[in-house]
C-alpha cells in the first residue's frame, strides 16, 4: 500500500467517523478538495436498508433526488443502477434549478464487501474531467460502505469508547490492530512487535472474530471507527 493510499484512506476515515452527522460528512467532502477529484459543488448520501430501498441521509446542496422514497436498488434509476455497478458513473441532473442550470453528477457506489450499501452522487456545476479509475473512488467506496453499514446497525457515534471498546482485545492485538491499520503486512508486524509471523496471523484471525469482521480492511475500519486505532 502506498504512502499516498494510506494518506488518502486515513483523510476518508477521519471524514467519516470524526463527523457528526452525514451532512457534514457531505460538506467535508465537497470542502476539502485534496479528496474529491473535479471541485465538486454538492454531495448527497444514501443508503440501502433492509428492505433494498434507497433512502437519503443527509448532504450538502440540493437536489430533487432528495426527494425519492420506496425507491428499490433494482428500479430503473440513475441511483439504482449506481447501485448496482462498482464502478463511479457520470450523469445529468434530473432537473435544473433556478437559473436553469443543469448539473452533472458522479454517482458513486458504495460496498461492504461485495454488498451495496449505499451511493453518494456529487454534484458538478461543469461537466468534471475525472479518473474514474482513481483509487480514489475505491476507497471512497469502501470507507463510505462501511460507515453505512454501521449506521443501518444502529451504531450511535457519540456512544462513550468505554462501551464499544472490546474488552476481549489484548494490548498485543490492539498494537497489531494499529499496524494493520497501517497497512503493514504481517511480516512487517511481526518485526515491530517482535513475535513471529505465525503468532500475528492467529492473532490476526481473534482479532476479526472479536470485532465481527472479515479481512484487514474491515479491522482496520472498525477499529477506527471504534477509536481503537489513533
Amino acid at each position: 500500500m502506498s504512502n499516498s493510499v494510506v494518506q488518502s484512506l486515513d483523510a476518508l476515515l477521519g471524514v467519516f467517523f470524526d463527523s457528526s452527522s452525514v451532512d457534514l460528512v457531505a460538506q467535508r467532502l465537497v470542502h476539502e478538495t485534496d479528496l474529491i477529484p473535479g471541485a465538486p459543488s454538492g454531495a448527497l448520501v444514501f443508503r440501502v436498508t433492509s428492505k433494498s430501498e434507497l433512502r437519503f441521509q443527509g448532504g450538502f446542496g440540493s437536489s430533487e433526488l432528495a426527494g425519492y422514497e420506496n425507491l428499490s436498488i433494482w428500479d430503473d434509476h440513475p441511483l439504482a443502477k449506481a447501485c448496482q455497478g462498482r464502478v463511479p458513473v457520470l450523469g445529468m441532473n434530473t432537473g435544473s434549478d433556478k437559473a436553469g442550470v443543469q448539473d452533472s453528477l458522479l454517482f458513486v457506489p458504495l460496498k461492504r464487501g461485495t454488498l451495496p450499501s449505499g451511493v453518494i452522487v456529487f454534484q458538478y456545476r461543469e461537466p468534471p474531467e475525472l479518473n474514474l479509475a482513481d483509487e480514489v473512488w475505491a476507497l471512497l467506496g469502501s470507507v463510505g460502505g462501511y460507515y453505512l453499514s454501521l449506521q443501518g446497525q444502529g451504531l450511535i457515534r457519540h456512544s462513550s469508547s468505554a462501551e464499544l471498546t472490546p474488552k476481549e482485545l489484548s494490548q498485543r492485538q490492539l498494537d497489531i490492530l494499529g499496524l494493520v491499520g497501517q497497512g503493514l503486512k504481517n511480516g512487517q508486524i511481526a518485526q515491530r512487535v517482535l513475535v513471529s509471523e505465525s503468532t500475528v496471523r492467529q492473532e490476526t484471525i481473534k482479532i476479526y472474530r472479536i470485532l465481527q469482521v472479515g479481512n484487514r480492511q474491515e479491522a482496520a475500519l472498525k477499529g477506527k471507527s471504534l477509536g481503537l486505532i489513533s
